[in-house]
C-alpha cells in the first residue's frame, strides 16, 4: 500500500457539511498534513482531481496520485478509521 502523504480538503464557504467536516478535522490529531481547498476560489485544483461534489477529502501519495476519495461529511470515527491505514504505512 502506497503512503498517504497529504489530505485535500475541498470545501466552500456556502456548504453547510463542508463547515461540519472541517469543524471535525479540527480535531484530527494524526500525523498526516491536512490541506484546505476552498472551492470558491480556486478551481483548478478541484478540476484537477475531479471533484464534483463537496465536501470531498482525497488522500495522496508522494507522488501526487489519489489513493482515496471520501466524499460526504464523515463522523471523526470515521475519518480515523479511514486515515489510520494510510498513517500506518507513513510512519
Amino acid at each position: 500500500m502506497n503512503k498517504c502523504v497529504k489530505i485535500l480538503d475541498f470545501g466552500a464557504s456556502w456548504c453547510g457539511g463542508c463547515k461540519v467536516l472541517k469543524e471535525n478535522l479540527k480535531n484530527y490529531d494524526g500525523q498526516i498534513p491536512i490541506e484546505y481547498i476552498n472551492c470558491d476560489t480556486d478551481d483548478d485544483i478541484p478540476t484537477k482531481y475531479g471533484v464534483r461534489n463537496l465536501p470531498t477529502l482525497v488522500l495522496l501519495d508522494s507522488e501526487d496520485q489519489v489513493l482515496e476519495r471520501i466524499v460526504g461529511v464523515r463522523t471523526l470515527q470515521q475519518i480515523y478509521e479511514i486515515l489510520d491505514k494510510y498513517e500506518q504505512e507513513s510512519k
